[in-house]
Formats: C-alpha cells, sequence, structure tokens
C-alpha cells in the first residue's frame, strides 16, 4: 500500500519503461513479475537495462518490479472513452533500492523560497527519498485523525453501527459483541449505548 501511495504522488517512483520497437508482444496481462528475459526488450529514455544498474538491483533483490497498469475510466475520459496501458511498477525492497530508485539522492528537496528569488539549482529541487517517505508517513498518520473527525461529524450512532456491523461480519454476537463496543476508547461515555446496539443489531 505504502508504494502504491507514493507512486501515486510521484510518478517517478513508478519508471515508466518503454519497449523498444517490436518489444511490445512481450508485455504480457498485469500482474506479473518483470523478469530478466523481460528486460532485454525495455529502455528507459532510450537506454536499455538489461545490463545497467535496474538489472543488477533487481538479481540483488534491492526492488522488485511487477506489470501493472494505468487506467482512465469512461467517466474520467475526455472523450467518454476509456483506455488503459501497461507500465512496470519498481518496488524498492531496502534502502539500497530506494536510493537506486531516487537516482541516489536521500535527503529532500529543498523549500521553495518564500520571500525571495527562487535560487535553488536543479539538483535541489529534485525530491529525493525523504520526500517519497515523508509524504506516505504523513498519510499513515493523518488517516487515524481523519477517521476520528469523520465519527465526530456523523454522530455516535452511525459510529456505533459500524462497529456492530464489523463486529458480526468478523462473527460476534450476543454479550461478547456488546462489552467490546462498549469498553471501545471512543465509546466512552456516550449516553444510551446499549439502545443504539441493539437498533444496530435490529437493522
Amino acid at each position: 500500500m505504502f508504494n502504491l501511495l507514493l507512486g501515486a504522488r510521484f510518478p517517478m517512483l513508478a519508471l515508466l519503461f518503454k519497449p523498444e520497437d517490436g518489444a511490445s508482444a512481450a508485455v504480457a496481462t498485469p500482474p506479473r513479475e518483470v523478469t530478466a528475459a523481460d528486460l532485454a526488450g525495455l529502455s528507459w529514455q532510450g537506454k536499455p537495462y538489461a545490463d545497467g544498474v535496474i538489472a543488477a538491483a533487481l538479481a540483488e533483490k534491492h526492488i522488485v518490479a511487477y506489470w501493472d497498469d494505468v487506467t482512465v475510466s469512461d467517466k474520467a475520459s475526455p472523450t467518454g472513452k476509456g483506455a488503459s496501458k501497461a507500465y512496470v511498477r519498481l518496488e524498492a525492497l531496502s534502502a539500497r533500492g530506494l536510493g537506486i530508485l531516487c537516482n541516489g539522492k536521500i535527503e529532500p528537496a529543498t523549500a521553495k523560497p518564500v520571500t525571495s528569488d527562487d535560487t535553488r539549482t536543479p539538483e535541489q529541487k529534485v525530491p529525493g527519498a525523504c520526500d517519497f517517505f515523508n509524504y506516505g508517513f504523513d498519510l499513515d498518520r493523518k488517516a487515524p485523525v481523519r477517521q476520528q473527525i469523520m465519527a465526530s461529524l456523523e454522530g455516535p450512532e452511525k459510529a456505533v453501527k459500524k462497529a456492530v456491523l464489523g463486529l458480526v461480519a468478523a462473527g460476534y454476537e450476543g454479550d461478547t459483541l456488546r462489552d467490546m463496543v462498549k469498553a471501545s476508547p471512543k465509546f466512552a461515555g456516550v449516553d444510551g449505548i446499549d439502545k443504539m446496539i441493539a437498533s444496530a443489531l435490529a437493522a
């Protein structure tokens, strides 16, 4: 999940390999792990990867590569007709792999000046591994806070119902289910919780 979040925010982590002329037939229906044989027909910015850094990192298990799809739905398409295209998704499996996918840059990009001219060098503007990690890490930190906000906005009745339905789906019932819901810290001090639980079970 974390790599998917990074790929969505920073496309460079999902490097798009382009098959050389005549190699398009080698693209199989994803998901499928990319093999050394696949790399023989793939290139990045005109440079073959069969004998390059990516191939070596794959062989040493510092990164893993999968065929995947980028899809534009009918609704999102400007013509009303969707389409999809295969690409190779790269995921880091180690600190070294992360560095390779970030072209060796670990430190974050230098922030753009707010009160002065932007005098950053091209290298300072390029995001590093810290940028990618910080983005995904912050999403994980925000998730429980968002859940708390949603629970407070929707009121305890809906929150209790969600909790009850979730426990029912997990196979809990009777007094065990009621005790688990009532013991939840987020329902502490909620008036009428027994009635809410009964209502949710009857729904």
